[in-house]
């Protein structure tokens, strides 16, 4: 590697690291602030405190925060221990995360609530491997490879939940299988995003007569933040170790969390810059016989497997427009959102972000 390569990717990790700072910066000053504002207490949590209070916790020293932090949480961790430390601004579900553990098995971290500090604290095992944020594109033959065992694990964490459904009642007025109708409107009627992109219009214009198929699901719980961010895998052969960060999980038509796999395991944002676009993970490798597109090869065995671990009853031929149908509305709720497309002026960067990730996620799917 070039001097001039070395240099660059230095300057990547310390803009990285730059950010992350800032973010947690934000927490503590803003977001911290603002929740106990009702309720002034004689100790502000800091990031200083919330160090203290997990290193005596946990009896252990080598207290750090996670590469990435959570928009609700402050996260620390201590390898020494094998723990995970979460400060969180309001308290986890605990039903939901009973049911999580019950649907999804060990991939699920259990949690641990404590007392005796300003902010929620709870107690997680450090999930072994590292996010999958972590893993190169899949431009080698070795990290496609790996890929590929991480969405094959995934289709069968996803296909997990067609054995536990829940009843219809369980589902939320805003939740995203209720509201997909209104969105799919909101979208089609908003005149400035339509002048921005007039493919998504047009898109939600063919979704909206098959929003009947979804009724065909089950409601199952669904993760509603199911990115490669929270996902977990083993360094050297890409195995799913943990699915991270259930706060929010909401019930939904089962499938609507494969909106997920599309979006950050068969594409990605080219780089992290404000004109950035998605596209899906392209090329074959050199020197292979195969030469579908990477996106392809992982997408073709996401699909074998999900369909091998489903219920017996869940056949292919009935129930695969269906789960067609549950993406797209997942791709529609998490990244053009209501709140989002209607939002205040200061969201217009994530919408602008949003809108050029949904052009190569959705658009071209």
């Amino acid at each position: 590697m070039s001097d001039c390569a070395l240099t660059t990717e230095a300057a990547g990790r310390a803009s990285e690291h730059e950010r992350e700072q800032e973010h947690i910066t934000k927490f503590f000053e803003n977001k911290v602030l603002s929740i106990l504002s009702a309720t002034p207490l004689q100790v502000t949590p800091t990031q200083s405190n919330c160090h203290a209070f997990a290193s005596n916790l946990l009896h252990c020293k080598d207290i750090k925060p996670v590469q990435t932090q959570g928009s609700f949480s402050y996260t620390v961790f201590s390898f020494e221990c094998q723990k995970v430390v979460q400060f969180r601004l309001k308290p986890l579900d605990e039903a939901t995360l009973l049911l999580a553990y019950e649907t999804y098995g060990d991939l699920v971290p259990p949690a641990t609530f404590v007392e005796g500090f300003a902010l929620p604290v709870y107690i997680f095992p450090l999930a072994h491997g590292h996010l999958h944020t972590s893993e190169p594109h899949p431009e080698t033959r070795s990290a496609l490879e790996r890929q590929i065992r991480t969405v094959r694990d995934l289709a069968r964490f996803v296909a997990k939940g067609a054995f536990t459904p829940q009843s219809t009642d369980c589902y939320a007025p805003e939740s995203w299988t209720l509201t997909a109708e209104s969105t799919l409107h909101m979208i089609i009627e908003n005149k400035s995003l339509t002048e921005i992109e007039p493919g998504f219009a047009q898109r939600a214009e063919l979704l909206l007569p098959r929003l009947g198929l979804l009724t065909k699901l089950p409601p199952v719980l669904c993760h509603v933040d199911f990115f490669e961010i929270n996902i977990m895998v083993e360094p050297v052969t890409g195995a799913l170790t943990a699915v991270l960060d259930w706060d929010g999980a909401q019930i939904e038509a089962f499938g609507m969390i494969i909106y997920g796999v599309y979006d950050s395991f068969f594409g990605c944002m080219k780089d992290h810059s404000s004109d950035a676009e998605w596209s899906w993970f392209g090329t074959p490798l050199p020197d292979s016989d195969d030469m579908r597109s990477a996106r392809d090869i992982l997408e073709s065995n996401f699909w074998n497997v999900f369909w091998d671990a489903v219920p017996s009853s869940f056949s292919k031929a009935e129930y695969e427009d269906a789960i067609a149908v549950a993406i797209e509305i997942g791709l529609v709720q998490r990244n053009l959102p209501r709140s989002l497309v209607e939002g205040p002026e200061e969201r217009r960067e994530q919408l602008f972000s949003n809108i050029r990730l949904m052009r190569g996620v959705w658009l071209s799917k």
